[in-house]
Order: structure tokens, then sequence, then C-alpha cells
């Protein structure tokens, strides 16, 4: 037997079925098989990405881009995802696309040196009228990955406003979640998200008609964002199709359910941290004790097991929510999907929502009434970093987790939230 004597057993009118047994059943199916196979999908760009950076894929893209180079395709791939970019996109997009002035005349090369702080912008497109003259510049910067981290985005704004003064601009990011309406506001030139699926359907769209050896590049691409970007959208897919077929027979219908039951799960484990976090901060002293009712939330929202957990006190979001601001402690992962092995890190984060948030923010200065950050404050798009407590290494998704997790979230309250407190009441009134 193995270790699962915990699990009820289960009646199949006068037998009592063994969970183990179920459970073993389950894994000899040719269904199941298939399951494990789906992990296998090959893409070109994983062969790269796995001794290099995530870069190859972008790499790719803007050869495809450029219309001078020698791929067969010209400015199709280029006008390609221009379209698909303004109805992935917000609707403002569309609009900005058009104030860049492109024409059937015109013409595309993309360059891959502009440097900004500490990166390198993914890929910039210059657009060149007929004359040969430069027309505008369109940069692409693929934040599909990003849940946290430096943010290049500002910089690569500053660097490009100061290298193309005199010509229309537009900065678009790629991200793989829903684009939000209402974008941050630029400091330099526009700056707009759009969904990384406009470069699949570019692929898809242009693939068929493409030379052999462009084919392969383009089926790379869209394989390698589908399976690695989107949370394996297509895997998911079949996947569903599997288990459906699986769920057909009883045996398996009660092996899932009890896979659902008692698999361990971020989600599940933050819903006991609740009740742990509450009563350690009720033991702090009244000083340093936050007040209100306590709000968790998730990105990805309705993810199973989140990247980031976001803790949120209604004391003080009454107090900033007026001023633009909203202030949170994240737990942050270091994986797009945490299990086992994978470390959460807690960081204090203010969201500003419009650039006078963003000016109160600084007269704020809380980083300067805070104990030294144990690692960097690294903040992304409109969050502001602003110190970063413990990490804790995931062991059990169970009861350990629960506690260690619980502990350096509590642990980064009561080193900080009175601190942020007493400025806001200083200064905001």
């Amino acid at each position: 037997m193995s270790d699962v004597p915990d699990l009820p057993g289960t009646f199949d009118g006068a037998v009592l079925i063994d969970p183990e047994d179920l459970l073993l059943s389950l894994t000899k199916t040719p269904e199941y098989k298939e399951l494990q196979n789906l992990v296998d999908d090959f893409d070109i760009f994983s062969i790269f990405d796995s001794a290099l950076e995530d870069n190859s894929w972008k790499h790719g893209l803007a050869f495809l881009f450029n219309s001078r180079k020698g791929h067969g395709m010209g400015p199709a791939v280029f006008r390609e995802w221009l379209s698909q970019a303004a109805t992935q996109g917000p609707e403002p997009l569309k609009h900005l696309i058009a104030r860049l002035g492109i024409d059937d005349d015109c013409d595309f090369r993309t360059m891959n040196n502009l440097q900004a702080g500490p990166r390198s912008l993914d890929i910039l497109v210059e657009i060149i009228d007929q004359a040969g003259n430069l027309k505008a510049v369109l940069a692409i910067e693929d934040k599909s990955g990003s849940g946290g981290g430096y943010d290049p985005l500002l910089d690569y704004q500053q660097a490009i406003a100061e290298s193309y003064p005199n010509v229309p601009k537009l900065l678009i990011y790629l991200v793989n979640y829903p684009v939000w309406r209402g974008e941050p506001e630029p400091r330099f030139f526009p700056c707009v998200s759009c969904q990384i699926d406009s470069v699949v359907k570019t692929c898809e769209k242009l693939e068929s008609a493409a030379p052999g050896n462009v084919r392969l590049l383009f089926s790379s691409i869209r394989t390698h964002i589908e399976r690695r970007l989107l949370g394996r959208k297509k895997m998911d897919e079949q996947a569903r199709e599997i288990i459906q077929r699986l769920y057909q027979r009883r045996e398996h219908r009660q092996a899932i359910r009890l896979i659902s039951q008692f698999a361990p799960t971020i989600r599940a484990m933050v819903e006991d941290m609740h009740n742990v976090v509450r009563h350690a901060l009720a033991e702090l002293p009244q000083l340093i004790r936050p007040e209100g009712n306590i709000v968790w939330s998730f990105f990805p929202k309705g993810a199973v097991s989140p990247k980031e957990i976001k803790i949120e006190f209604s004391e003080m979001t009454t107090r900033t929510d007026g001023q633009g601001l909203t202030i949170v402690y994240v737990l942050d992962c270091d994986n797009n999907e945490p299990d086992v092995g994978d470390t959460y890190t807690v960081r204090l984060m203010v969201w500003w929502h419009e650039e006078v948030a963003r000016q109160k923010l600084q007269m704020l200065n809380f980083r300067a009434y805070l104990p030294a950050p144990l690692a960097k404050p690294e903040g992304w798009a409109n969050w502001e970093p602003i110190w970063v407590g413990n990490s804790y290494r995931l062991e059990d998704i169970g009861e350990k987790d629960t506690q260690g997790m619980s502990a350096i979230l509590v642990d980064a309250i009561a080193k900080t939230y009175s601190r942020i407190r007493d400025r806001i009441n200083e200064k905001l009134k």
C-alpha cells in the first residue's frame, strides 16, 4: 500500500473500493498515457531557450518583421501583425497605429541595439517612406512572462524619445492576460498593451503560404508562444478532451474526484493561511497591529496556483484609494506556475493610478521610513516597489507551507505596516 491511508473508501454497491486501486487503475489507461505525452510537444526555440534566455523567438520575429531581409515575405508579416494587434489591443491602439502614417509604400527595418538601463528593447521597427526617409518608429516589448521584476518600459520610452525626437512614436508591450482598457499614463509618448495572441494569429495566417524554411520559423514561433507563454492553451484543450473520455467510466470518475478533492493547491493553502495570519496579527502589540478587514486576491485571478498572492487592509485602503494609491503586500513566486521547490518572496508594493498619484507617492517617500529591504525592490508597470522581506521555499503545499508562508507575511507586516500608516496619517490629510 502507498501513503494514502487517510483517503476514505468508496462504496460501489456492497463492495468497498480502495482509493489506491482506483488511482492505480487510472494510471494504466491509454488516456493517462496521452496526458503524460502532452508535455513532450517540441518547438525549435526550446533548444535555444534551455541554454540561453527566452529571447530566441523574438529574434525570429524581428527577422520576419524586417521587410528588407531575405525571407521572401516582404512587408506582409509586419502589416499582418499590425492588423491583428489593432483587434487584440485596447480600443485606442488602432487609432495610435493609424497616427504612425503607415501607407502602402512603406518599408520596415528592425533594430536590435537600443539599450535602456540593464536591458535592451526586444524589437524596434523603423518605418521608412518611399524616399528612404524615417517616417515613424514602433517599439515592441514582450511582457507576457512578467509578473514582477525590473520594469523597463519608462526607460525604453525615454531612450526612444532621445534617439528619435522628431518622428511619431508608439510602444506596444505584449501581455498574456486581458488588456487593461485604461492604460498607464504615458510619460514621453503612447505606451499600450496588446495580447501576445496577436503574434500567434499572424503566424497562423501566413504560415501555410510561406517558403519551407520560413514556414518552420512561423510554426516554431507559434508553437513556442502557445506552449510557453499562453498558459499551455493548446495543451489544456487536448487535456480536457482526454479527461472527458476518462470520465465516461465510473471507476475513473471516482478516481478523478479523489484527485480533485485531495490534491494540494496554492489556493487551498491560502484559505488555511487566512486564520493563521488573522490570529498572528491579533497577537501583535496594538501600536503596530493593522485594523479592519483583510482582503486577499490573486494573480492570475482564476489560477489554482497563482504566482501572486495580494493582501490589502481596509484601514489602509480607506485612506489611500481617494489619493489614487493602493498599498498591498504581495507574496510573489519566482515561477509562473508555483509548485514544491519554488520560492515566494513578500514584497510591499504601491499601485499609482495616474501621474498626480505618482507624485504623491514620491512625496511620501516610504522607503526612508522603513527598515533596510532584504533584496533590491523591483517594480513593474505602475507598481512601485517599497520594500522586500523574507522568502519561503515551498515544501509540501500543506500545513508546513501554510505556517511558513504566514510567518514571512506576518513578519513583513509587523516591521512595516505601522510605519506606512503613520506616514500616511502625517502627510495625507
